[in-house]
């Protein structure tokens, strides 16, 4: 049949190329940088950064791109220690040591190898055998990112944060906490497994330092600033065998007498918190009295709520202001705060709500005042609970429980399949007006 060349031919569009890897390096050197890109050119997207930033490894590891560390004899130090950091908070991080495999520079290989890196990457070597170890690093990814432990279920983290001393945050915290354990204990309704969360964390960084700690009645060596040391050797043993504990079996996490929390540079305070997320169902950061340079700035950028506890005294209206200009100042969201009113009494004046119409924040809770019975209870040893489960501040408590987790299979919204509803029910717990 001849051909009809007036007809327009057909041709199949070519599926379009798919993106290159990004790969991030981390080097000083910008000649080993340009050395790597000219190598990985045609096979990955090499980005260089010319510092060691740990919260920006810890982003491109989660994300699941391969991490290129620089094991030059200058920097094996320095990359051998965030390797292992990285590590420790993202299990089977995907990272890559970068560097020569010249006899001169094998104790740079031998830092690598026991910061337990296997894949290196030598610059002396030829592109395609560069290439190889990308390739194999991005083939075992799909199983290695499937086998890291996941939550199994959405982390909640709350800052408690006191507008000022004496507002009765840190005896708020401690009822929470305990309250809390016992509908979290078990790791979201599943059998607990040796990856599966720790129940509840208390972080008691309040004002004055182990408040908390102290109406718990929890004793122990093991303190926040050490955490904050060896957060990358933070893992369920450490956290079940060194940190102190209530008889609830709530972790109580308080700053150590002898430093305070000036001492820790925020990027040890953020690798600590994301690994603690790791570990526990709910973290809870008791913040109360606390002045705005005693609050390392990670505590309220990455907890997920900001709950304002004030009273209706003129200078918790004062400090409330205050402190929420700070907060804009820092750049936290809006949308993170809630407004609890402790020691609530019903007399003219404003009222909880119009408090928090003033300040444009929604109101939480209101919780009334309670001082006297809160002391007999601590008199005795106990919290309020413990002695009065029907006393109007326990059941005030019902809005705070009733968030603090943001998964539906943690709260759920059928009363008789929730955990924590079931607890408020055992405990007679209503909502106080």
């Amino acid at each position: 049949m001849p051909m009809n060349h007036d007809m327009p031919t057909y041709t199949p569009a070519k599926p379009a190329a798919a993106p290159l890897p990004e790969l991030p390096f981390y080097s000083v050197d910008r000649a080993r940088a340009l050395r790597l890109i000219t190598k990985l050119q045609s096979f990955g997207k090499v980005i260089w950064h010319d510092d060691m930033n740990l919260s920006e490894l810890l982003h491109h590891a989660s994300d699941g791109h391969p991490v290129l560390l620089d094991f030059s004899s200058s920097m094996a130090g320095n990359s051998a220690e965030m390797a292992q950091r990285v590590a420790a908070a993202v299990p089977h991080a995907p990272i890559v040591a970068v560097g020569s495999t010249r006899v001169e520079h094998s104790a740079d290989v031998l830092c690598a190898l026991r910061a337990g890196l296997n894949d290196f990457i030598d610059l002396d070597g030829s592109a395609e055998e560069a290439q190889a170890v990308v390739r194999r690093m991005l083939d075992r990814m799909p199983a290695s990112m499937a086998t890291a432990p996941m939550p199994a279920c959405k982390v909640h983290s709350v800052a408690l944060l006191g507008v000022r001393a004496g507002v009765g945050t840190s005896t708020l915290a401690a009822h929470l906490g305990v309250l809390a354990q016992g509908a979290f204990g078990a790791a979201c309704g599943h059998e607990r497994t040796a990856t599966s969360h720790g129940g509840v964390l208390l972080l008691d960084l309040g004002h004055p330092a182990g408040d908390a700690q102290l109406y718990l009645d929890v004793r122990g060596d093991f303190f926040f600033n050490d955490a904050a040391r060896n957060a990358f050797r933070l893992d369920q043993t450490l956290a079940r065998t060194a940190f102190p504990r209530h008889a609830s079996d709530l972790a109580v996490l308080s700053h150590s007498p002898h430093a305070g929390p000036r001492a820790l540079p925020d990027s040890d305070v953020k690798l600590l918190l994301q690994r603690l997320r790791s570990l526990f169902e709910l973290v809870l950061i008791d913040l109360g009295g606390a002045d705005e340079g005693d609050r390392p700035s990670p505590m309220l950028e990455t907890a997920d709520d900001i709950w304002l506890v004030a009273d209706q005294s003129v200078g918790a209206v004062f400090s409330l202001d205050v402190t929420l200009r700070r907060l804009q100042q820092q750049g936290i969201p809006r949308d993170k705060l809630r407004l609890v009113i402790n020691r609530y009494i019903d007399v003219d004046g404003l009222s909880p709500q119009q408090l928090a119409d003033r300040f444009e924040l929604p109101l939480l809770a209101v919780i009334p005042e309670r001082t006297r019975a809160l002391r007999e209870s601590a008199g005795v040893g106990k919290l309020l609970h413990e002695t009065e489960r029907n006393d109007r501040y326990v059941r005030a408590l019902w809005p705070l429980l009733a968030n603090l987790s943001s998964n539906p299979s943690v709260i759920g919204h059928d009363r008789h399949h929730s955990r924590l509803h079931r607890l408020i029910d055992m405990l007679g717990v209503h909502r106080w007006t």
